[in-house]
């Protein structure tokens, strides 16, 4: 209620009864309708409209801390301004972050284009177990548009106290998951607020046909839908003004860096569930690098990541800790840098990344820098295995060049000699076209 609408009240001396509509279920509604407001008219117009607004407020007030849920329908009065709210779901994976992250710049950007303000706001959920996980999941397949509207109960059950409190927190017009464990949030939270909805990589059991734009890799074997964009790494932030910027960054930390000689970067991830990153495999990079820099005069940037082994941390200080040419050693796990791996791809001619983490193998070949894989599996590449298929995809792209640890002295020897390179990742113009589409 306004207050012009308080003032002829108050002049025509009519009653005002509060009314309220509160979804029950479905198309099943209660109509709330509360004992007359006690207005009274007051000598002073302003003081008048000031304290009958303010009682007009409290009994909404009231209803609102009854019924949370239902408060969020009102945003989609708010639609129609300039401003756009963009909310990103993290499921606490670093990679993941950095995906939506990405792809909400490349949406912000667009946005801007259009005379659009956006504002971005990262949400963090947490589930109370594993099985939780599953069963909201399972919501997502059973919930229906208008069954579920206005309802979002449900979540106290699969999320903690205050991930519960902030998913019904959410007002947002796009919202961006990663990952299949909050694709069903994804959906479940764009229902009531009328949002757009970006999920990256598979969705789980939910299908792609319930979202406005899914982003998948080529491994996934994504889908041929008209809202499925295929990509063949997975989206990131790398570009020519992020690595000048964490060049920048890094440089302000350790100007030493600044020096004129070649540099090879080293960016080692950790064990996974299919395979682990062997002591003997490590050891014999690192021995091959340290040859290489020596023989052609080149200098060392090595970071490990938070996933990193003990014994492998333990190993990079053995080798390089009293190295001269190894002009940058971070142990992420003692010490971790922000800016560390986007400096080290901006300042690096060779990259040489493990094969375990496929978001820092996109990030090191989107970079435009030479990338060589590690590989430490002994099989050979299988199509039935997803991460095979995306070393594979990059390789057959000449995006990276896999090798394994026996051949990793000669194909060092063979990028610096300017033998062999690979060819920048873009895939930019996808992820630019996804979001087009939803805005």
């Amino acid at each position: 209620m306004s207050a012009g609408a308080i003032r002829i009240a108050l002049k025509l001396g009519v009653r005002v009864l509060p009314v309220f509509l509160i979804r029950k279920r479905g198309p099943y509604h209660i109509l709330k309708i509360n004992p007359p407001l006690d207005l009274k008219p007051t000598l002073d117009l302003e003081e008048n409209i000031k304290t009958n607004l303010t009682k007009v407020i409290s009994a909404a007030e009231e209803v609102i801390r009854q019924y949370p849920e239902q408060y969020m329908w009102f945003y989609k009065v708010w639609k129609y301004s300039q401003e756009r709210t963009v909310t990103i779901l993290s499921d606490g994976k670093a990679g993941h972050l950095r995906q939506s992250e990405a792809v909400a710049k490349i949406l912000e950007n667009q946005l801007r284009e259009q005379n659009i303000t956006p504002a971005t706001q990262t949400v963090e959920i947490r589930f109370k177990n594993q099985l939780a996980k599953l069963g909201l999941s399972l919501s997502g397949i059973f919930s229906a548009d208008y069954l579920c509207h206005g309802c979002l109960r449900c979540l106290k059950y699969f999320l903690d106290r205050d991930s519960c409190a902030n998913a019904w927190g959410v007002k947002s017009d796009f919202i961006i998951s990663c990952g299949s464990n909050l694709a069903a949030l994804n959906l479940l939270l764009s229902r009531e607020t009328q949002a757009k909805r970006i999920c990256i990589l598979k969705p789980g059991i939910l299908s792609v046909k319930q979202f406005d734009a899914v982003i998948m890799p080529q491994h996934d074997n994504p889908p041929l839908k008209k809202n499925v964009f295929i990509t063949s790494g997975t989206p990131n932030s790398v570009d020519a003004p992020y690595l000048k910027e964490k060049q920048a960054a890094l440089l302000a930390k350790f100007p030493g860096l600044e020096s004129g000689r070649t540099k090879i970067g080293i960016l080692i991830g950790g064990n996974t569930k299919k395979s682990i990153l062997s002591q003997e495999a490590v050891g014999m990079l690192l021995d091959a690098v340290k040859e290489k820099a020596e023989l052609c005069d080149c200098e060392i940037l090595v970071t490990t990541s938070r996933r990193t082994p003990a014994e492998l941390e333990n190993l990079v200080k053995t080798k390089f800790s009293a190295f001269p040419r190894c002009q940058l050693q971070i142990i992420a796990n003692e010490k971790n840098i922000p800016e560390a791996v986007g400096g080290i791809l901006a300042l690096s001619k060779v990259l040489i990344v493990s094969e375990d983490s496929i978001s820092m193998i996109s990030e090191a070949a989107a970079s435009g820098n030479t990338v060589i894989v590690l590989r430490f599996k002994k099989q050979e590449l299988s199509p039935a295995d997803r991460h095979d298929r995306f070393l594979k995809e990059l390789s057959d792209k000449r995006h990276i060049i896999l090798v394994d640890a026996a051949e990793i002295s000669r194909r060092i020897d063979d990028v610096l000699k300017g033998k062999i390179s690979t060819i920048p990742l873009n895939d930019r113009s996808i992820i630019i076209k996804a979001v087009r589409s939803v805005i």
